[in-house]
This record gives structure tokens, C-alpha cells and sequence, in this order.
């Protein structure tokens, strides 16, 4: 009898590792509130039940199932995950975290936080997906947005120089009227400081940074009267301000 004998325990020792690697990989994504996909040329790879939940699947075999993952896209979005995804996969830059557009199973639209990144899945370049549902948050921040556009749409129409500050005394509004008095666009206004637009004039700028400091600590409407400012032409102008908190 001839026999031949291999020391394969590495190999074995090996195999093991990578066995309890991709256990420890599924109990992870398995009890994550994320959903999770890994997918190639849109084709389902390994979903967890995270994300068949979020989608409206009672399984991850129902979306491993779906012979193209594009139906779980909105429509308005195709494209655009299209492009990212074929740039990701050719190694040119691409978002690593965007927001998304989805399609659920039932056809309701939802917005979702996306994290991408390639992964090694069976030995071939995949994608992985991790996904949070911020549909209620994208619905707020174009409810706050729709709102802001009203509020500037009906200031515009005012005549009279408006204008909001923060805490921090920086300029988060400015109606028509004020910018065309400082000649300034409205993004050269919001975001700074009165010292930054161009005002001046004697005790001016005190006076209104004052005046402001008082209304924060006090909470209390107050009135400027007399005030001599220079604007950014050098015309002076003589101001009344109300301001209320």
C-alpha cells in the first residue's frame, strides 16, 4: 500500500475562521435596526430581514427573489443611483452616503439615509447597502422649506426693511426692501454679522448690537429712535427699528 498524507490543518483551521467570520457577519446584520443589502448589477446578493421590513417583504427570500432590485428605486431617482452605482463598481468616485429615493412593495414612496461602500462577496467586487428609514424627517424639512419659501414670498411684498437675527446675532432673514436698501443680495446678508454688510455710521453698530443683547436677556420688545446709519453708497440714512423677540 502506497499512501500519501497532506497536513491540510491550516487549510481546515482556515476554512473555520472564514466560517466563523461570515457567522459573526450574520449575526451582526441579522439583529441591526439598519437594513442591509449586498447586491450585484442590481441583482439581490443577501438581504436581512431589516430590510425586507422596510420595504414592506414578510421575508429577505422574497427580495433575494426579485430579478432586479430598480423596482425598489422611485422612479425619479433611477438614474441617478444607476450612474453611482456604475461608478462605484468602475473604482471613480462616487457619495459614500446619500440620500435616497425608495418604492416599497405596496408603491408608497419612502426617503431613505444610504451608506454604501464595495465589498468582497464570494470572491467578486458587490455592494453593500445599509439603510435607515428618514422619510419623516425629508416630509419635515420640505414642510420647513415650503414654509420659509411662504414667509419670504409674503415679506417681499412689505415695503418696509424686515429682517431676523440669531442668538448669535448673525442674520438668518432679510426681506426684499432690506436688501435693496444695502444693495447687497440676500446671500451676501444671511449667515453674517451687521460689521459685515456694510452699515456704518456714528455709535450705529453699537448701539443696535446693544439693543440686540438687551432683547435676547430680557425677552422684551424694545424701539430705536434716531438712528443716523451710512450706507454701503455713502447715503445716511435716518432709521427707526422695532425689534421683538
Amino acid at each position: 500500500v502506497l499512501a500519501t498524507v497532506i497536513d491540510i490543518t491550516e487549510r481546515k483551521r482556515a476554512e473555520q475562521r472564514l466560517l466563523t467570520s461570515e457567522e459573526r457577519y450574520r449575526n451582526v446584520v441579522e439583529n441591526t435596526v439598519q437594513g442591509i443589502l449586498v447586491q450585484r448589477e442590481r441583482r439581490p446578493l443577501f438581504v436581512n430581514q431589516a430590510f425586507a421590513d422596510l420595504f414592506g417583504f414578510a421575508t429577505p427570500e422574497e427580495v433575494l427573489a426579485l430579478p432586479d432590485l430598480t423596482q425598489l428605486i422611485a422612479e425619479d431617482d433611477r438614474i441617478r443611483m444607476q450612474q453611482i452605482a456604475q461608478a462605484r463598481m468602475l473604482g471613480e468616485p462616487a457619495p459614500e452616503r446619500y440620500v435616497g429615493h425608495g418604492r416599497r412593495k405596496d408603491g408608497r414612496e419612502i426617503w431613505l439615509d444610504t451608506i454604501v461602500c464595495l465589498v468582497n462577496w464570494e470572491g467578486r467586487p458587490a455592494i453593500q447597502v445599509a439603510v435607515v428609514d428618514v422619510t419623516e424627517r425629508v416630509q419635515a424639512e420640505r414642510a420647513l422649506e415650503e414654509e420659509r419659501r411662504l414667509l419670504q414670498t409674503v415679506f417681499d411684498t412689505i415695503p418696509h426693511s424686515i429682517y431676523v437675527k440669531g442668538t448669535d446675532l448673525r442674520y438668518r432673514f432679510a426681506n426684499r426692501a432690506y436688501c435693496l436698501a444695502l444693495n447687497r443680495p440676500q446671500e451676501e446678508i444671511v449667515g453674517h454679522v451687521l460689521e459685515e454688510i456694510g452699515l456704518s455710521g456714528p455709535e450705529f453698530k453699537q448701539r443696535v448690537r446693544e439693543a440686540d443683547l438687551e432683547l435676547l436677556r430680557t425677552g422684551a420688545a424694545l424701539e430705536l429712535d434716531g438712528l443716523r446709519a451710512e450706507l454701503p453708497d455713502g447715503e445716511v440714512r435716518h432709521l427707526h427699528l422695532i425689534k421683538v423677540p
